[in-house]
């Protein structure tokens, strides 16, 4: 799993270079995520990370022992834009803590993980329609 990490967060990085002069790289808010958009508008991107942690402290009244842990429940990396076109637009949602993957209990999918939380790809046909293809 950590080796997984890893390389993910390599990919993200390597993706998304700081000096970068094909793209435009905005900050506007804390908690907005991190936007990019090539300057010939043939993508947009805007990445965003969440965590929850969960800290439990105890105190054995017998022997006054506390006892404490610290976790992280949920760590989630979320990904949405578009590519070619804003007609073609994306968004996927990766867990990336153990008890977000669920550590792959079904036989049939060959017990593995559960990392891709949600994908969905759409196509905008017009501002009515538009052709769906989802994965959850």
């Amino acid at each position: 799993m950590k080796n997984i990490l890893v390389h993910l967060i390599f990919l993200v990085l390597s993706l998304i270079p700081l000096n970068s002069y094909a793209q435009g790289i905005s900050y506007e808010s804390f908690g907005k995520g991190i936007k990019v958009q090539a300057k010939d508008s043939s993508f947009y991107a805007k990445i965003g990370f969440r965590f929850q942690s969960l800290f439990s402290s105890s105190l054995n009244l017998e022997n006054d022992v506390w006892d404490r842990s610290m976790m992280i429940r949920r760590s989630r990396l979320k990904a949405e834009g578009w590519a070619l076109s804003p007609k073609f637009s994306y968004k996927v949602e990766l867990a990336l803590s153990n008890r977000d993957i669920k550590g792959g209990s079904k036989t049939e999918f060959g017990n593995t993980a559960n990392i891709i939380l949600d994908a969905v790809l759409k196509y905008h046909i017009n501002s009515h329609w538009s052709a769906v293809v989802w994965s959850n």
